[in-house]
């Protein structure tokens, strides 16, 4: 009986121990208590810098975004900038912008080889975060705007994930919960020429549950324990009979 409540607690303990990401919002926020979100405005709970006008785009320098819970940085070939770009309300003006959510973050275009990315950096290492993405400017020489695009998803601590992003106006997600590590920064990266990277709705929570919820997708981790789990149960059943 003591070897089997072990070898049960084993089991348990494998299935709780994940980190998953999430392509769903409403599936990642089901999953967290969320402390702040950032949306290119004043954001709840991450005051700062005000909201944008409709129809221009604000620079911030090298120092980037500063909130309360958050910083966001820009890098590129031709400078460190970060845009806080306000749509106008008629979409023949900047169609390119035409997210239909109000004020959003863009990076610089990316020019060349440089990687172009946005970094958002935490004020403390969270265990959950999540964020709308999407690739922003023109393609197929400059006929088209808002197409799909190719980019680099690449959270601190974790592989990097390539995503060919859906065309405006929809936004993408990207979400991480964990109970076995924390995260300070993520980069989101742009790898098309002459495209840009878009975020909004950026938020930090806090993950705190038994096991992890279902149709996401399991690191490679936490897939493993699960095989080490199911395993020792098996030769546990031979050696002493069980049925």
């Amino acid at each position: 009986m003591i070897r089997t409540g072990l070898l049960a607690l084993s089991l348990i303990a494998s299935l709780s121990a994940a980190t998953v990401t999430y392509t769903d919002r409403s599936t990642w926020l089901s999953n967290v208590t969320l402390l702040s979100n950032y949306n290119g405005g004043a954001g709840a709970g991450s005051p700062g810098i005000g909201a944008g006008v409709p129809g221009t785009v604000d620079t911030f320098g090298s120092g980037g975004i500063i909130l309360t819970d958050l910083q966001i940085n820009g890098f590129s070939g031709v400078g460190n900038e970060v845009l806080r770009v306000t749509p106008d309300s008629n979409p023949s003006v900047g169609p390119w912008y035409q997210f239909g959510s109000g004020s959003f973050l863009r990076s610089l275009d990316k020019t060349g080889a440089t990687p172009t990315y946005l970094r958002v950096t935490f004020s403390a290492p969270v265990n959950s975060f999540g964020f709308n993405f999407a690739a922003g400017g023109s393609h197929n020489g400059g006929v088209t705007y808002g197409g799909p695009g190719s980019m680099t998803l690449a959270p601190q601590g974790l592989s990097t994930t390539t995503v060919t992003t859906t065309g405006i106006p929809t936004w993408n997600f990207y979400g991480v919960t964990s109970d076995t590590q924390t995260f300070s920064y993520v980069d989101i990266i742009i790898n098309d020429t002459n495209r840009w990277v878009a975020l909004d709705d950026i938020a930090r929570g806090n993950f705190s549950v038994s096991e992890p919820p279902p149709a996401e997708t399991l690191e490679p981790g936490t897939l493993l324990q699960l095989g080490i789990g199911g395993l020792m149960l098996v030769v546990a059943r031979r050696r002493f009979g069980w049925a």
